[in-house]
């Protein structure tokens, strides 16, 4: 049997995706899976025993996007023959139209624009608490019930102890909605400085664009401690995802805004803080985290949650009202916690 999965397209949601991917080949103990998605979620599962293909979708930089779709669904025709089983975990029409032209025999999505004439197994939306159960909502039409669905699960090492020989702060400045998302720079300098001072190694994480935020923050610790601290390590652009699993697993605390790493910590189970103020307060909470692991922060205003890509206020108050005492505090709570758990 072999089964196509049309994945997430962004990181976090790729890792909210797990659970259902792990019922899947709980229920299908002899099937081959073939994965289709953006880079950054293809890299999250390439390494799974069970995944015989990972096949970048790039339909749609420039143009001719429903052409491009066409093709891709011809060459994984060709290269796989029809797909017992297809399910798109996007509610794109594109999506649907790529499980149409594979001829897979059961084409499963979320109901919507034109999704009707594409899919011959099609669910209805539903609201849940969470996003990692809109996904496993899907899996009913096989028999796989929302009680199916356990934890985050990544095919990556499993947190490791930190070799360092000083503690190890992470941060991720970066959020890939959008800059209502993104707590100000000023502040992950304040908290950085100030776990430098303490002795412990801070460790910037980033790609693409966030590389300018981590050296505008690299600058601003620079300023407050007055020298150059060699303990601030900037992995920017450094890391695959693989990589960036394993970094963050080493970590004694990952600091985060509402974002794609965030969620491969709580994955991994490394204690982070996570910062949330535009967004759904549940919907996207790091899930299946063990309250000791995991300190989330909102200062639930009233014009929140927005779920805006840009503040439509001009005061970008969710984020600002956050002062880095309050996160400081927080990481020390989550050291303290793992330091008692070692004693």
């Amino acid at each position: 049997m072999r089964i196509l999965i049309r994945l997430p397209n962004w990181l976090g949601d790729g890792v909210m995706f797990s659970p259902s991917f792990e019922a899947l080949k709980r229920r299908f103990s002899s099937a081959d899976f073939v994965l289709v998605g953006s880079r950054a979620t293809c890299e999250l599962f390439e390494k799974d025993k069970r995944v015989c293909a990972v096949v970048i979708d790039e339909s749609k930089k420039g143009f001719f996007r429903l052409f491009k779709t066409f093709s891709l669904a011809r060459d994984l025709f060709h290269q796989f023959g029809p797909f017992d089983i297809a399910i798109s975990f996007t509610n794109h029409f594109y999506s649907a139209f790529l499980l149409f032209c594979t001829r897979a025999h059961k084409r499963i999505g979320y109901e919507g624009f034109l999704r009707v004439f594409l899919l011959n197994h099609r669910v209805k939306k539903q609201s849940f608490s969470h996003q990692v159960l809109s996904y496993g909502n899907l899996l009913s039409v096989l028999g796989i019930s929302l009680r199916d669905l356990k934890g985050l699960s990544l095919s990556f090492k499993k947190r490791s102890g930190n070799d360092a020989k000083m503690g190890r702060i992470g941060i991720s400045s970066g959020a890939a909605f959008g800059s209502s998302k993104m707590w100000p720079l000023e502040y992950f300098a304040s908290v950085g400085a100030y776990f430098l001072k303490s002795g412990y190694e801070v460790v910037l994480f980033g790609f693409a664009k966030e590389a300018s935020n981590n050296a505008k923050i690299t600058s601003l610790i620079e300023q407050k401690l007055g020298f150059v601290n060699h303990n601030l390590k900037d992995l920017s652009n450094q890391t695959d995802i693989a990589r960036l699993c394993n970094e963050i697993a080493k970590l004694d605390v990952f600091l985060s805004n509402d974002s794609g790493p965030m969620h491969i910590a709580a994955a991994l189970q490394t204690p982070l803080v996570a910062l949330f103020g535009p967004t759904h307060p549940t919907y996207c909470l790091p899930y299946g985290v063990k309250e000791d692991r995991a300190v989330i922060i909102n200062q639930f205003l009233s014009c929140s949650p927005c779920q805006k890509r840009v503040c439509p206020l001009g005061h970008h108050e969710c984020m600002r009202s956050i002062k880095p005492e309050i996160v400081i505090e927080s990481i020390q709570k989550l050291l303290w916690g793992k330091n008692a758990n070692q004693a």
